[in-house]
Formats: structure tokens, sequence, C-alpha cells
């Protein structure tokens, strides 16, 4: 894949997760889209995410709070007690899911694989 065509990819990306999230969520940086991100890729598997773990990946860790009320007040995260309920564990809704399947639906390839 060309330079340009990845840069291409990318802000169409962009542009489509601006227009199904709402500029509101976009406008709360990246680490939003880290978020949903990393909390879909985990959905599946049994590894639960838990916020100090987002603290240590996030480029500005004191925006999380707010991130993680809006994200759960638009139903894309769930956010429950750990056992030990010094942290929180953190999971992304049906709803971020199908969000997410059709911001990143088709936009992306590398030597012509989907990601």
């Amino acid at each position: 894949m060309h330079c340009i065509d990845a840069a291409n990819n990318l802000l169409a990306i962009a542009e489509k997760r601006n227009q199904t999230l709402g500029y509101d969520i976009s406008a709360l940086g990246d680490d939003t889209w880290h978020v949903l991100l990393k909390l879909y890729i985990n959905r599946d598997v049994k590894q639960i995410v838990r916020r100090t773990t987002l603290e240590r990946v996030m480029r500005c860790p004191t925006n999380l709070d707010r991130i993680l009320s809006i994200l759960s007040n638009r139903n894309l995260i769930t956010i429950g007690s750990s056992e030990t309920s010094v942290d929180q564990d953190l999971r992304v809704t049906e709803k971020a899911v199908s969000q997410i399947q059709l911001i990143l639906g088709g936009e992306l390839r590398v030597n012509n694989t989907m990601l």
C-alpha cells in the first residue's frame, strides 16, 4: 500500500468516525477512539480491560473520567466494579460494536486484506 493510500484511508475512517459517533465524541480526541478500539478488540477474549490499563496508554489520562462518562451515557460502554473494587472493568456494548464495524467496514486495506 502506498503511503498516500494509507493516508486517504485514515482520513476516510476519521470522517466516518465523526459522522457515526458524532463530532462531540470526536472532539474529545484520539484517546476516545483508542478507548473504544481497545475495548472492541478485547470484547471476545477472556481478558478484561481495566481502567488502570487504559490510563497507562492514554496521551491525556486526566480526560479518562470525562471520556468514560460520555461513552457510558451514550450506551457505548459499560462500567463495572472489579473484584477488588479499586479498579473498574470496562466493556464495549453491542451498539458500539456495530458502530465501530460500520466505521472500519471496508475502509482500511493492507495488501488486499481488510483490517
